[in-house]
């Protein structure tokens, strides 16, 4: 080894000694080979649940589901709690993120319910956000009718772990994730949609309130959804939350789970809190089966796993969701509305959109605002092409962070500021996506999503009309060309009842304004 004037070993020495140390560190890292993953698939729906009764009373014509729009926050987790606490054999859960917080731990709390009435309960869940939970998820799966699994896993386990960094350097595959979110009961009832487990996505006691929208459905389209999530449990990426773990948890730990649950439930129930959601006018609803749906013919849309480890560039059929999307959009005659909380918008859907708008369809796009997003260097890469987009006839529209109270918990939080998060289409008035997918590169090559295409006039023209109240100014700015000024965009709204116009993202302060303008032009577009 040569060494430097100081008597040193060089630089470049010291890092390859750093980079195989770190390696020979991974590769001891392993399994626990005694962790049963067996196959398991979805159950056929039983005649006498009450949610198959509920869903043959429904009278659908064959071919034909059944669609209930859920938009409010604190709908979607009364909904939720409603369907598994009317579940009879089976619940199927799939989510890129699972807070560890109150609504959450209600989720868990009636999880545990059904599991000790008898009903089989899959969890899986990504690892992106699993740091610190192993243990946690490990002693709920010590239940024997409760199963976790870990999608795409990092080998190197535990918060701050620096291992990660180098892992997530080695395998490329890492920074491929399951967005996923769905909900499947009884093989006969689907919630689908852009909302993960968390505070934050359902009204509750957070600093930010996420403005989302799911479906609740009903009828053939169900089993899809049951055979998308079979497809993912089954991979061989997704593997048991115990296989992390060398000392298993024992019926001894569940018991504690099981008993600061209890005192947590509680608690919320002494300051109404989980009141708020059982005893909602939506929860009632579906407990007693009176729920209003839209019908008509849909279709489940999700990436296949294999996504996550192909390294093949473009889209292809059968594998990813925009390979069918696109050519949706495409056949759209008069009107395009797409909602998407991050607007990052590869060649092929510019081209697509101004394609559009050239032969007279009207497309409009509603996404954050600067002040509104939670990712401002997101937002950086989509200004670059706003302009490009509102110049050719785009109609952008962008949220405010309008003020809203949430329901509370333990935190006295006076108000949240609302963020979009919602992923939807609109084509022609008849056709709905609904699901996971990000109109951005990373929804559109990396990350694997789910969601559902409708057609359905009806449940169309449910979803337009509650976007198009987001749209108005009071909540959303328009932002339009200078025709005084080329190059110049213009802000217009109606924050405080008054109209104004601004020459640049209103509401957002200058660390905001600076990691838009800096780290949207460096970070590539493809993993944004």
């Amino acid at each position: 080894m040569t060494k430097n004037e100081n008597g040193k070993a060089p630089p470049q020495f010291t890092a390859w000694l750093l980079c195989c140390l770190c390696c020979f560190l991974m590769g001891c890292t392993s399994l626990n080979p005694k962790a049963p993953r067996p196959i398991s698939e979805s159950f056929m729906p039983l005649e006498t649940s009450p949610l198959q009764e509920w869903s043959a009373s429904l009278k659908l014509a064959p071919g034909i589901s059944a669609f209930h729009l859920i938009t409010s926050g604190r709908d979607a987790l009364a909904a939720r709690l409603a369907l598994i606490d009317q579940a009879s054999s089976s619940i199927d859960m799939q989510y890129y993120m699972l807070r560890d917080d109150s609504s959450t731990q209600l989720i868990i709390h009636q999880l545990l319910q059904a599991a000790d009435r008898g009903v089989r309960v899959r969890l899986l869940v990504d690892d992106i956000f699993g740091l610190k939970r192993d243990h946690v998820l490990a002693t709920l799966s010590a239940h024997p009718n409760i199963e976790i699994r870990v999608f795409n896993p990092f080998l190197a386990r535990g918060q701050g772990n620096p291992l990660r960094f180098f892992e997530f350097l080695q395998k490329s595959s890492l920074n491929k994730r399951m967005h996923n979110k769905l909900l499947v009961v009884d093989n006969s009832a689907l919630v689908v949609g852009g909302r993960n487990l968390g505070n934050e996505y359902f009204d509750s006691e957070a600093e930010t309130e996420f403005n989302d929208v799911d479906v609740l459905v009903m009828g053939p389209v169900v089993f899809e959804a049951s055979e998308s999530f079979d497809e993912y449990w089954n991979h061989q990426l997704a593997v048991p939350v115990r296989a992390f773990l060398r000392d298993m948890p024992t019926e001894e730990h569940l018991e504690s789970m099981r008993f600061r649950l209890q005192k947590l439930m509680s608690q919320l129930r002494s300051n109404n809190y989980q009141t708020q959601f059982s005893r909602s006018r939506l929860a009632e609803d579906i407990s007693n089966h009176q729920l209003l749906f839209r019908r008509g013919r849909a279709r489940m849309l999700y990436d296949r796993p294999e996504k996550v480890m192909s390294e093949v560039k473009g889209l292809f059929k059968g594998v990813h969701i925009a390979a069918e999307l696109y050519p949706a959009i495409a056949r759209t005659k008069k009107d395009v509305l797409l909602v998407s909380a991050y607007f990052v918008p590869g060649p092929r859907l510019r081209e697509l959109l101004e394609g559009l708008v050239a032969s007279g369809v009207r497309v409009r796009v509603l996404t954050n605002s600067l002040a509104a997003t939670d990712v401002a260097y997101v937002h950086g890469a989509y200004s670059r092409w706003r302009g490009p987009l509102i110049n050719a006839g785009v109609e952008m529209y962008e949220m405010r962070p309008v003020a809203r109270k949430p329901v509370p918990s333990f935190r006295l939080i006076g108000r949240s500021l609302s963020s979009l998060h919602a992923k939807a289409l609109i084509l022609d008035s008849r056709q709905v996506f609904i699901g996971s997918m990000n109109l951005d590169q990373r929804s559109v090559y990396l990350n694997t999503e789910t969601g559902i295409l409708i057609d359905s006039p009806e449940l169309a023209a449910d979803l337009r009309a509650s976007f198009e109240r987001m749209m108005l100014p009071d909540l959303s700015y328009e932002v339009f060309a200078d025709k005084s000024e080329p190059g110049r965009l213009l802000w217009w709204g109606r924050p405080d009842g008054k109209d104004v116009i601004l020459a640049r993202d209103p509401e957002a302060g200058f660390w905001k304004r600076w990691k838009a303008a800096f780290l949207g032009k460096i970070l590539p577009e493809r993993m944004l």
